[in-house]
Parts: structure tokens; C-alpha cells; sequence
């Protein structure tokens, strides 16, 4: 497995993203936002409090550097985003201020007005919740009609097309397809290895 991380992350050093993480709260996220800085894989954007996120960062010695913040308990930010979202996307302001004020929702929002790239979560937020707040907000990509999940496994002594390396989907979120379903998450998934594994 650590070779595949070491693939991943030298692929994602050559397209560094911007990722919103709305767990800003947690100590794990906070480790992990540092790596992804060091690592120069991506830019953290967290959202919350940038003093509370700081302090949180300074009692526990994690480095803060590199990481940019949307800080979505400021009533002029979040007035400010939420015209911008109006102009942009569409919706009406009081709905994007009352989504705004909920981290999750609001790295969603910043995800579909193309402020962010994409959106890390689930460590402390359920699966469940970051699929209904990104079904809602973000919406599927054309052509897709169900929502589902691909896992990377290395299974020891597994010898497949990428030897020990196999993808597993959709074991999270669609307990019993239907066959349309299950070739549709068939297709999604194939295409997912190939763009993000080169697998065939």
C-alpha cells in the first residue's frame, strides 16, 4: 500500500488542489491539513474560526502554515458569499446564509460556486451526511443516476490485473442495486481507476 500512496501523492503533487475541510475541529484534520502542505499536494481551506482553528493547532504543535480558511461564523463573509453564490449560481441569500452557517454545507457550497475543488470529510461528519449534503448542494455529474462509493484495497496474495490492488465499489452506499443501478455503478467506477489509477 505504501507504494500506491507514494503514486498518489506524487500524481497529486503535479496538480495541486484546493480542499475544503469542514472538520476544522478535530485534531486528525488539522494533522492532515499540515501533511497535505508538506507533502505540496494541495491547499487547505478550512472553514470555521481561524483564531478558534489556530489555537486548537498551537496547543496540539501542528503547523498552520499554508492553510487558508473560510470562515463561516463572520456575518460580512458569509453576507459576502452568499451574494456572490446568488450571482453566480443561482438560489436566494437567506437560504445560502442559513446553509452557509453549517460547515459541511458550506464546503459544499464553496465546492459548487467553484471556490474549492472538492471537499474532504466523513472522519468526524456520518458517510450518510456527506452524501445527503453533497447530493443536495453539489448535485451528480451528468449522466450518472445513483450515488456511489469505490474503495482501494491491497489484499495479500491477491494476484489480479494491478497484482495485489483491487477496486471495490460499491460496498458504502447502495446496499441492494438494481441492475441498472449496478451498471451504472459498474461504468462510474471503471471510469473513476482509469482517470484516477490508470487502470484499465
Amino acid at each position: 500500500m505504501s507504494d500506491f500512496i507514494k503514486s498518489m501523492t506524487d500524481k497529486a503533487r503535479l496538480t495541486p488542489q484546493r480542499v475544503a475541510f469542514p472538520e476544522s475541529d478535530s485534531l486528525p484534520i488539522l494533522q492532515c491539513c499540515a501533511r497535505v502542505v508538506e507533502e505540496k499536494i494541495g491547499t487547505p481551506v478550512l472553514i470555521g474560526n481561524q483564531a478558534s482553528v489556530e489555537a486548537l493547532a498551537k496547543e496540539n504543535g501542528v503547523s498552520t502554515e499554508g492553510f487558508e480558511y473560510f470562515d463561516n461564523t463572520d456575518e460580512e463573509v458569509k453576507k459576502a458569499f452568499a451574494a456572490e453564490y446568488v450571482a453566480n449560481v443561482g438560489s436566494k441569500e437567506k437560504i445560502v446564509m442559513k446553509k452557509v452557517a453549517v460547515n459541511l454545507r458550506a464546503a459544499m457550497l464553496l465546492l459548487k460556486a467553484g471556490r474549492v475543488d472538492c471537499v474532504a470529510a466523513g472522519k468526524e461528519c456520518s458517510t450518510g451526511d456527506v452524501i445527503v449534503e453533497t447530493m443536495s448542494i453539489v448535485g451528480m455529474q451528468e449522466g450518472v443516476t445513483s450515488a456511489s462509493s469505490l474503495g482501494i484495497a491491497e489484499i495479500p496474495g491477491f494476484n489480479g490485473p494491478e497484482g495485489e490492488m483491487l477496486g471495490i465499489a460499491d460496498c458504502a452506499i447502495t446496499a441492494w442495486p438494481d441492475a441498472e443501478q449496478l451498471a451504472g455503478i459498474a461504468i462510474v467506477s471503471a471510469d473513476t481507476c482509469t482517470t484516477l489509477l490508470g487502470w484499465d
